[in-house]
């Protein structure tokens, strides 16, 4: 709010509410969310208040909007969208205000479990083929 006190001297008010920002159907117990790599991750959040604010963390750090990680706000809802996730995004994620808490826990599919399949993939291929050779030597 701009008050003007005297001709050419302005004052600025600011109002801060000290309204409790805590959040809405939050669970009970801490959700575990599983991704496969590539894939995006959406971890969404809801506010009593429209205008709570909140801050992401990852394994207790401040996420950082980049260009893969995006935080929106609509309404009362806050949402946190890490594109293309790696290895590396998984981990224990809590969205905060100032008065509350809620976490995800985020799994992220292994890629060994893919790297296995593949090299199962080719011992079967080469199997087939030696099959395929001694039925033509035999």
């Amino acid at each position: 709010m701009l008050i003007n006190l005297k001709r050419g001297i302005n004052c600025f008010l600011f109002f801060f509410s000290d309204e409790a920002v805590n959040f809405v159907n939050k669970p009970k117990t801490t959700p575990e969310i599983s991704v496969s790599p590539s894939e995006n991750l959406e971890l969404v959040c809801e506010v009593s208040s429209a205008g709570g604010a909140v801050v992401w963390k990852k394994d207790q750090t401040e996420v950082k909007q980049d260009q893969r990680t995006t935080v929106i706000a609509q309404g009362t809802h806050r949402k946190l969208v890490v594109k293309k996730v790696t290895q590396q995004d998984q981990g224990s994620y809590t969205c905060e205000t100032k008065d509350d808490k809620t976490a995800f826990q985020v799994k992220v599919r292994g890629e060994k479990m893919l790297e296995m399949a593949k090299i199962y993939s080719i011992l079967n291929s080469s199997l087939h083929l030696e099959d395929h050779f001694a039925t033509s030597l035999g």
